[in-house]
Protein backbone atom coordinates (compact mmCIF):
# COMPACT_ATOMS: atom_id res chain seq x y z
CA UNK A 1 0.00 0.00 0.00
CA UNK A 2 2.86 2.40 1.01
CA UNK A 3 4.55 1.57 -1.96
CA UNK A 4 1.60 2.52 -3.97
CA UNK A 5 0.78 5.95 -2.53
CA UNK A 6 4.44 6.36 -3.11
CA UNK A 7 4.46 5.51 -6.78
CA UNK A 8 1.49 8.11 -7.44
CA UNK A 9 3.47 11.01 -5.49
CA UNK A 10 6.08 10.51 -7.55
CA UNK A 11 4.21 10.72 -10.81
CA UNK A 12 2.29 13.49 -9.55
CA UNK A 13 5.60 15.43 -9.31
CA UNK A 14 6.61 14.12 -12.52
CA UNK A 15 3.98 15.66 -14.14
CA UNK A 16 4.41 18.65 -12.30
CA UNK A 17 7.66 19.34 -13.47
CA UNK A 18 6.79 18.81 -17.07
CA UNK A 19 3.82 20.87 -16.92
CA UNK A 20 6.31 23.65 -15.16
CA UNK A 21 8.76 23.06 -17.80
CA UNK A 22 6.20 23.24 -20.75
CA UNK A 23 4.57 26.36 -19.66
CA UNK A 24 7.42 27.85 -19.42
CA UNK A 25 7.76 30.73 -22.57
CA UNK A 26 9.62 29.25 -25.85
CA UNK A 27 9.82 30.16 -29.43
CA UNK A 28 6.98 27.88 -30.67
CA UNK A 29 7.33 28.56 -34.65
CA UNK A 30 9.94 30.22 -36.89
CA UNK A 31 10.49 30.12 -40.56
CA UNK A 32 12.24 30.28 -42.94
CA UNK A 33 14.76 27.31 -41.40
CA UNK A 34 17.38 25.17 -43.01
CA UNK A 35 18.18 25.74 -47.32
CA UNK A 36 15.07 28.02 -49.05
CA UNK A 37 15.49 29.98 -52.59
CA UNK A 38 13.79 33.34 -52.48
CA UNK A 39 13.47 34.60 -48.98
CA UNK A 40 11.33 38.08 -48.64
CA UNK A 41 9.94 37.47 -45.02
CA UNK A 42 11.49 35.89 -41.49
CA UNK A 43 8.26 35.30 -38.96
CA UNK A 44 8.58 34.01 -35.59
CA UNK A 45 5.72 32.91 -33.17
CA UNK A 46 6.57 33.26 -29.57
CA UNK A 47 3.92 30.98 -26.64
CA UNK A 48 3.44 33.98 -24.69
CA UNK A 49 2.82 37.87 -24.88
CA UNK A 50 6.10 39.58 -25.87
CA UNK A 51 4.75 43.19 -27.14
CA UNK A 52 2.32 45.11 -25.70
CA UNK A 53 -0.40 45.29 -28.63
CA UNK A 54 -0.54 48.67 -29.84
CA UNK A 55 1.94 50.03 -27.91
CA UNK A 56 4.83 52.06 -30.21
CA UNK A 57 7.95 51.24 -28.68
CA UNK A 58 9.93 48.07 -30.44
CA UNK A 59 10.68 45.25 -28.41
CA UNK A 60 13.67 43.61 -30.44
CA UNK A 61 14.11 40.31 -29.50
CA UNK A 62 16.75 38.83 -31.82
CA UNK A 63 20.34 39.83 -32.11
CA UNK A 64 20.36 39.56 -35.97
CA UNK A 65 23.65 38.67 -38.27
CA UNK A 66 22.46 38.79 -41.93
CA UNK A 67 24.34 40.80 -45.25
CA UNK A 68 20.84 41.87 -46.41
CA UNK A 69 19.08 44.56 -44.58
CA UNK A 70 15.34 44.39 -43.33
CA UNK A 71 13.00 46.09 -40.78
CA UNK A 72 11.65 44.60 -37.97
CA UNK A 73 8.02 44.59 -36.51
CA UNK A 74 4.96 42.71 -34.20
CA UNK A 75 2.26 41.41 -35.99
CA UNK A 76 0.64 41.23 -32.78
CA UNK A 77 2.37 40.64 -29.32
CA UNK A 78 3.13 36.93 -30.17
CA UNK A 79 4.12 37.18 -33.69
CA UNK A 80 7.12 38.71 -34.82
CA UNK A 81 8.00 39.80 -38.12
CA UNK A 82 10.74 40.46 -40.28
CA UNK A 83 10.59 41.88 -43.90
CA UNK A 84 13.90 41.99 -46.04
CA UNK A 85 13.97 45.10 -48.58
CA UNK A 86 13.75 42.21 -51.59
CA UNK A 87 14.06 38.90 -52.16
CA UNK A 88 17.92 37.29 -51.15
CA UNK A 89 19.74 35.71 -53.72
CA UNK A 90 21.82 32.74 -53.15
CA UNK A 91 24.61 32.52 -51.11
CA UNK A 92 23.29 34.48 -48.35
CA UNK A 93 23.32 32.76 -44.76
CA UNK A 94 21.22 34.46 -42.17
CA UNK A 95 21.18 33.97 -38.13
CA UNK A 96 18.85 34.91 -35.31
CA UNK A 97 19.87 34.67 -31.75
CA UNK A 98 17.76 35.47 -29.01
CA UNK A 99 18.85 38.08 -26.93
CA UNK A 100 20.19 37.30 -23.21
CA UNK A 101 17.66 39.99 -21.44
CA UNK A 102 14.97 39.13 -23.84
CA UNK A 103 11.95 38.80 -21.92
CA UNK A 104 8.31 38.21 -21.98
CA UNK A 105 5.85 40.94 -20.81
CA UNK A 106 5.52 39.19 -17.45
CA UNK A 107 9.04 39.13 -17.12
CA UNK A 108 9.73 35.37 -17.89
CA UNK A 109 13.31 34.24 -19.84
CA UNK A 110 12.00 32.50 -23.04
CA UNK A 111 13.65 28.76 -23.03
CA UNK A 112 13.87 26.44 -25.49
CA UNK A 113 16.24 26.86 -28.73
CA UNK A 114 17.56 29.96 -28.93
CA UNK A 115 19.28 30.03 -31.93
CA UNK A 116 18.09 29.93 -35.38
CA UNK A 117 18.92 30.15 -38.87
CA UNK A 118 18.71 29.78 -42.79
CA UNK A 119 20.93 29.87 -45.95
CA UNK A 120 19.56 30.45 -49.65
CA UNK A 121 22.08 27.96 -50.81
CA UNK A 122 24.29 27.63 -53.47
CA UNK A 123 24.18 29.68 -56.89
CA UNK A 124 21.32 28.01 -59.38
CA UNK A 125 20.43 28.34 -62.58
CA UNK A 126 17.23 30.16 -63.27
CA UNK A 127 17.22 30.21 -66.70
CA UNK A 128 18.91 28.79 -69.67
CA UNK A 129 19.60 29.31 -73.41
CA UNK A 130 18.60 26.80 -75.33
CA UNK A 131 15.59 25.99 -72.82
CA UNK A 132 15.86 22.57 -70.83
CA UNK A 133 14.65 19.66 -73.31
CA UNK A 134 15.51 21.27 -76.62
CA UNK A 135 17.46 19.95 -79.34
CA UNK A 136 21.16 20.97 -79.44
CA UNK A 137 24.11 20.94 -81.72
CA UNK A 138 27.21 18.97 -81.12
CA UNK A 139 29.22 22.02 -79.95
CA UNK A 140 26.22 23.97 -78.50
CA UNK A 141 27.29 26.70 -76.09
CA UNK A 142 25.13 27.14 -73.51
CA UNK A 143 24.26 30.60 -71.66
CA UNK A 144 23.02 30.04 -67.66
CA UNK A 145 21.36 32.78 -66.01
CA UNK A 146 22.08 32.36 -61.91
CA UNK A 147 20.47 33.74 -59.14
CA UNK A 148 24.48 34.76 -57.57
CA UNK A 149 27.77 34.98 -59.21
CA UNK A 150 30.07 31.46 -58.74
CA UNK A 151 33.39 31.05 -57.75
CA UNK A 152 35.03 30.22 -61.50
CA UNK A 153 37.07 27.16 -59.78
CA UNK A 154 34.50 25.72 -58.42
CA UNK A 155 32.39 25.58 -61.49
CA UNK A 156 35.26 23.72 -63.46
CA UNK A 157 35.15 21.29 -60.57
CA UNK A 158 31.62 20.49 -60.36
CA UNK A 159 30.07 21.23 -63.40
CA UNK A 160 30.46 18.85 -65.81
CA UNK A 161 28.63 17.19 -69.05
CA UNK A 162 27.14 13.61 -68.95
CA UNK A 163 26.69 12.01 -72.70
CA UNK A 164 25.47 8.82 -73.90
CA UNK A 165 27.69 6.36 -74.92
CA UNK A 166 30.86 8.53 -73.54
CA UNK A 167 31.17 7.11 -69.67
CA UNK A 168 33.37 9.65 -68.64
CA UNK A 169 32.44 12.85 -67.35
CA UNK A 170 32.73 15.76 -70.05
CA UNK A 171 34.94 18.69 -68.59
CA UNK A 172 33.25 22.50 -69.50
CA UNK A 173 34.93 25.35 -70.04
CA UNK A 174 33.47 29.11 -69.62
CA UNK A 175 33.41 31.27 -72.49
CA UNK A 176 35.26 34.69 -71.80
CA UNK A 177 35.94 37.68 -73.82
CA UNK A 178 34.87 38.71 -77.22
CA UNK A 179 33.05 35.11 -77.33
CA UNK A 180 30.92 35.52 -74.78
CA UNK A 181 29.94 38.77 -76.32
CA UNK A 182 29.46 37.73 -79.47
CA UNK A 183 26.90 34.92 -77.84
CA UNK A 184 25.39 37.05 -75.47
CA UNK A 185 24.78 39.56 -77.99
CA UNK A 186 22.66 36.99 -80.22
CA UNK A 187 19.61 37.07 -77.34
CA UNK A 188 20.56 41.00 -76.28
CA UNK A 189 16.87 41.99 -78.27
CA UNK A 190 14.63 40.28 -75.68
CA UNK A 191 12.98 42.58 -73.33
CA UNK A 192 14.17 41.14 -69.63
CA UNK A 193 11.88 41.08 -66.37
CA UNK A 194 13.37 43.43 -63.68
CA UNK A 195 14.34 40.26 -61.46
CA UNK A 196 16.11 38.19 -64.97
CA UNK A 197 17.94 41.77 -65.00
CA UNK A 198 19.48 41.14 -61.54
CA UNK A 199 20.75 37.05 -62.71
CA UNK A 200 24.30 36.55 -62.99
CA UNK A 201 25.14 35.26 -66.81
CA UNK A 202 27.32 32.15 -67.40
CA UNK A 203 28.38 31.34 -71.03
CA UNK A 204 29.70 27.89 -71.08
CA UNK A 205 30.76 24.79 -73.16
CA UNK A 206 31.39 20.81 -73.00
CA UNK A 207 34.72 20.23 -73.80
CA UNK A 208 34.12 17.54 -76.21
CA UNK A 209 31.53 17.12 -78.89
CA UNK A 210 28.71 15.39 -78.99
CA UNK A 211 27.12 12.37 -81.29
CA UNK A 212 23.91 12.70 -83.19
CA UNK A 213 21.02 11.71 -81.72
CA UNK A 214 22.02 11.30 -78.62
CA UNK A 215 20.84 12.21 -74.99
CA UNK A 216 22.83 15.22 -73.30
CA UNK A 217 22.68 16.51 -69.90
CA UNK A 218 24.39 19.93 -68.51
CA UNK A 219 25.00 18.95 -64.96
CA UNK A 220 24.83 22.50 -62.85
CA UNK A 221 27.20 19.90 -59.94
CA UNK A 222 26.93 20.08 -56.03
CA UNK A 223 29.36 21.91 -54.27
CA UNK A 224 29.65 25.20 -56.80
CA UNK A 225 30.04 27.82 -53.95
CA UNK A 226 28.47 31.43 -54.26
CA UNK A 227 31.78 34.39 -53.65
CA UNK A 228 30.29 34.17 -50.36
CA UNK A 229 31.66 30.33 -50.09
CA UNK A 230 28.29 29.34 -49.94
CA UNK A 231 27.91 25.75 -51.80
CA UNK A 232 25.15 24.01 -53.79
CA UNK A 233 23.83 21.02 -51.94
CA UNK A 234 22.82 18.94 -55.03
CA UNK A 235 22.81 18.70 -58.40
CA UNK A 236 21.17 20.77 -60.63
CA UNK A 237 20.67 18.66 -63.97
CA UNK A 238 19.38 20.32 -67.65
CA UNK A 239 18.67 17.60 -69.55
CA UNK A 240 18.83 18.12 -74.08
CA UNK A 241 18.85 15.75 -76.97
CA UNK A 242 21.63 16.55 -79.95
CA UNK A 243 19.68 16.99 -83.51
CA UNK A 244 20.06 14.03 -85.86
CA UNK A 245 22.98 13.40 -88.49
CA UNK A 246 22.72 16.51 -91.29
CA UNK A 247 20.79 14.93 -94.54
CA UNK A 248 19.17 16.47 -97.94
CA UNK A 249 15.99 15.08 -99.45
CA UNK A 250 14.88 15.72 -102.89
CA UNK A 251 11.16 15.98 -104.01
CA UNK A 252 8.63 17.04 -106.93
CA UNK A 253 5.21 16.57 -107.59
CA UNK A 254 5.04 13.35 -109.94
CA UNK A 255 1.72 12.51 -111.77
CA UNK A 256 1.72 9.12 -109.12
CA UNK A 257 4.63 7.60 -107.63
CA UNK A 258 6.51 5.56 -110.36
CA UNK A 259 6.05 8.30 -112.63
CA UNK A 260 9.08 11.13 -113.22
CA UNK A 261 8.97 15.17 -111.72
CA UNK A 262 6.22 17.18 -113.68
CA UNK A 263 8.81 19.20 -115.41
CA UNK A 264 7.03 22.85 -115.21
CA UNK A 265 6.45 22.62 -111.30
CA UNK A 266 8.94 23.46 -108.65
CA UNK A 267 11.44 20.97 -107.08
CA UNK A 268 13.02 20.89 -103.64
CA UNK A 269 15.39 20.12 -101.63
CA UNK A 270 15.02 20.01 -97.67
CA UNK A 271 17.61 20.07 -95.33
CA UNK A 272 17.25 18.91 -91.71
CA UNK A 273 19.33 22.10 -90.39
CA UNK A 274 20.14 25.51 -91.78
CA UNK A 275 22.03 26.12 -94.49
CA UNK A 276 22.96 28.91 -95.60
CA UNK A 277 22.50 30.58 -99.15
CA UNK A 278 26.36 30.64 -99.88
CA UNK A 279 26.09 27.12 -99.21
CA UNK A 280 22.57 26.06 -101.07
CA UNK A 281 23.48 28.30 -104.10
CA UNK A 282 25.81 25.89 -105.49
CA UNK A 283 23.42 23.16 -105.43
CA UNK A 284 22.72 22.98 -110.31
CA UNK A 285 20.29 20.42 -111.93
CA UNK A 286 21.69 19.46 -114.61
CA UNK A 287 19.45 18.82 -117.54
CA UNK A 288 19.73 17.30 -121.09
CA UNK A 289 22.43 19.09 -123.59
CA UNK A 290 24.73 20.11 -121.08
CA UNK A 291 21.77 22.70 -119.88
CA UNK A 292 22.43 23.36 -116.17
CA UNK A 293 20.10 25.27 -113.66
CA UNK A 294 20.70 26.89 -110.48
CA UNK A 295 18.82 27.85 -107.72
CA UNK A 296 17.54 31.55 -107.29
CA UNK A 297 16.49 33.31 -103.63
Amino acid sequence: MRKRIFGLIFVFFIGFLNSSFASEPTVEFFSPKGEVKGVRQVTARFTEQMAPFGDPRLVEPFQISCPETGRQRWADGKNWVYDFEHDLPAGVVCEFTLKPDVRTLSGAKVVGTQKFAFSTGGPAVRRSNPYEGSSVVEDQIFILWLDAEPKESTILDNAYCAVDGISERVGIRIITGDDRKQVLSAVSGRHWREEEKKLSELVVQCKQTFPNSSRVTLVWGKGIQSLSNVPTSQDQKLPYRTRPPFAATFSCQRENPDSDCIPFLPLQINFSAPVPWEYASKITLSGPGGTVHRPQL
